[in-house]
């Protein structure tokens, strides 16, 4: 009885001390459990943007670290990837995110988002100065990445639960108008949720069709069997450096040459017994 509460006792303590990380990590910003990325972190720069997988020969490569070439992961082209922090070595720029590894930049394709949005319709903003009020009387609230994406980031229901946080959350500071005559109002955070867009004049609609849909991304053709994204500066073949492949190279031939001369010493032996040999 005594080691059973000693145990709920326990599960108590660890749990009243995981709350509040949980509440609190959905508002703090990620960074990578990276080795470098700690002994370099005020050299790295903030991004937070996703990107295409774009390399050369069909794929990219994840290295160790910038200037690597160790391999920690390999993705086909086209492989959506979220990059948090770049860095820049040796004239190259080098990005890390959610998946371990580090990746050249110009290895990757942007992917269209609210801030490619912005830098496209960002002389059409003004600034806002209706009510927010008719965007609390629907039970459930749309947000999307941006006018006309047809990409909904949330659905946010019921609403009103703290209407005076709420208000100051939704009050955009900028606003949109579509050809359809719909405003829309950019919402810089709400409920952990950052940049993402409220059509105000029909906040509840989750079928708005897509008018300002992201391009299609137009990827590099693959290359030759092997080929990788190292080969631009002629530094590797394939996965493998230069020097590495030489050195293997030159083992596997000293195997094949002891295997030859081994095979070849066995059969002149047995070819040296002759039949009066043999006899008794």
């Amino acid at each position: 009885m005594k080691k059973r509460s000693a145990v709920i006792l326990l599960t108590g303590i660890i749990i009243a001390l995981m709350c509040p990380a949980i509440f609190v990590s959905a508002d703090v910003l990620w960074e990578p459990n990276d080795s470098f990325y700690e002994r370099n972190r005020e050299k790295c720069t903030y991004l937070a943007r996703s990107f295409y997988a774009n390399g050369v020969g069909g794929f990219i490569s994840l290295k160790t670290e910038p200037g690597a070439n160790r391999e920690v992961a390999k993705y086909e082209n086209g492989t959506v990837l979220h990059i948090q922090f770049t860095y820049d070595h040796n004239g190259d720029t080098w990005g890390i995110g959610y998946d371990p590894g580090w990746v050249r930049m110009d290895q990757l394709l942007l992917k269209y988002d609210n801030i490619s949005f912005e830098e496209e319709h960002g002389h059409e903003f003004y600034a806002f100065t209706s009510s927010i009020d008719p965007l609390f009387e629907h039970e459930t609230l749309i947000f999307w990445t941006w006018p006309g994406s047809g990409e909904i980031a949330m659905a946010h229901e019921p609403l009103s639960s703290n209407r005076e946080l709420e208000s100051n959350w939704l009050t955009p500071p900028h606003v949109y108008r579509d050809s359809e005559d719909r405003e829309w109002g950019y919402v810089p955070y709400f409920y952990a949720r950052r940049s993402t867009w409220v059509c105000i004049s029909d906040s509840s609609n989750n079928e708005i069709p897509a008018f300002n849909a992201a391009p299609e991304p137009e990827f590099r053709p693959p290359g030759g069997a092997g080929s990788s994204p190292d080969d631009l500066d002629g530094s590797s073949t394939g996965w493998l450096s230069t020097p590495l492949l030489i050195v293997i190279l030159v083992i596997v031939v000293a195997v094949a040459s002891a295997v030859l001369i081994r095979t070849f010493w066995k059969k002149k032996d047995k070819g040296d017994i002759g039949p009066a040999d043999s006899a008794p």
